[in-house]
């Protein structure tokens, strides 16, 4: 009998227990409790929780969204025409990639979000980049490779022009001194993904001496291109852009080099590496080898991102050709179109060679020397 009214007692506890839970009191309680009066019989009871919320960081994130956006509608130069070359509608993108990011759960998978949206533009140049998962690549490697062969022709390899400029420079200018000695110049642009356009078009304008048109330029106006090109005049006839401006290269050098010259390139010249095949292109003096470029300028912005440690680049400009051709999404075609990348350098080669005036056996012993390099034929 005893033991029964020891039962009740602990039913007549838990009842309790249940109806202070119902009140809101439970949720003081410790997770476990142990029956004293029988410790046998032991009981547990979990704490109600509330779900756990992913409101304030979505709101963050779509807050976000919205700023990246504005961002391209106000200063991507761009961002029409790639609508048009690639068959998208940015308005429908941008509405499905909203509800996209409200419906991410963590930062990796507002991130990866993100990196598949702004691959719809096929951009190089419009990226978005956070801190914790993406570096900038430092450059590696020689930026500039000058060789000399037996017969005076001289092979420049740019592989890029970003880095130290200082370093780039000075071997461009090495390469502009044994210029003075060759009887044939190949440029091989192959592969340079770009950086400093001032490094190139004043190389180029120590190789040719008159001017160079360039084309035409035209920037998205916003706050991000005035504070780069200062108050430019509108162009009545299209809504929130400038109006043309030319470019032109001016010469350095009073006398143009002598002999023939050559430039190769290929899909991984981008930017400025095709800021600098348009100076070659155009100024009358060289022959393109290889293939079409990436067809990519933009001179793009770097933007901070309002809620995540990274930023956006943007293009603010629209270039084209002195043919009229853009740049972008277009790319410089060449004028000898090689169909196999590695046999570029091999029919340059071949025909600046054909170009090229005698060479006297005394100048052949006082100028020339080997090339260590076995891929250039000699």
């Amino acid at each position: 009998m005893g033991g029964s009214v020891k039962f009740l007692s602990t039913v007549s506890l838990l009842l309790s227990l249940v109806a202070y839970a119902s009140a809101g009191v439970l949720a003081g309680l410790p997770l476990s409790f142990t029956n004293n009066i029988a410790s046998e019989f032991e009981i547990s009871i979990p704490v109600p929780r509330a779900p756990e919320s992913p409101f304030s960081e979505n709101a963050d994130r779509l807050a976000e969204f919205k700023f990246i956006t504005s961002k391209l509608e106000s200063v991507y130069s761009h961002l029409e025409s790639k609508q048009k070359n690639y068959n998208f509608s940015y308005e429908a993108l941008k509405v499905q990639y909203q509800e996209r990011v409200q419906r991410t759960v963590s930062d990796n998978d507002y991130q990866a979000t993100l990196y598949t949206f702004f691959k719809f533009f096929h951009d190089p140049h419009l990226w978005i980049r956070f801190d914790s998962k993406s570096q900038l690549r430092s450059a590696t490697g020689p930026a500039v490779v000058n060789t000399l062969t037996d017969d005076m022709v001289l092979i420049t390899k740019i592989t890029r022009l970003s880095g130290d400029g200082v370093e780039i420079r000075n071997k461009l200018e090495e390469s502009l001194k044994l210029a003075k000695n060759a009887k044939a110049l190949i440029i091989d642009l192959r592969g340079n993904g770009g950086g400093n356009d001032s490094l190139a078009y004043d190389y180029v304008s120590k190789l040719v001496a008159h001017e160079i048109p360039q084309g035409m330029y035209s920037v998205r106006i916003s706050s991000e291109s005035i504070a780069k090109f200062g108050n430019l005049p509108a162009d009545p006839t299209r809504p929130g852009f400038s109006e043309w401006k030319p470019l032109v290269l001016t010469p350095q050098t009073k006398e143009s080099f002598k002999g023939p010259i050559g430039v190769l390139i290929d899909g991984g010249c981008v930017s400025s590496c095709e800021g600098t095949a348009v100076a070659f292109k155009f100024s009358g003096m060289a022959v393109l080898y290889g293939s079409k470029t990436r067809g990519s300028s933009g001179n793009p912005v770097n933007i901070p991102l309002p809620n995540s440690n990274g930023s956006i680049s943007i293009p603010r400009w629209i270039r084209i050709m002195p043919d009229g051709n853009p740049i972008e999404d277009h790319g410089i075609l060449p004028d000898v179109e090689v169909s196999d990348p590695q046999d570029a350098l091999n029919v340059a080669l071949q025909d600046v060679r054909s170009k090229m005036l005698p060479l006297s056996s005394e100048k052949n012993l006082m100028y020339g020397f080997r090339t260590n390099q076995s891929d250039i034929p000699l």
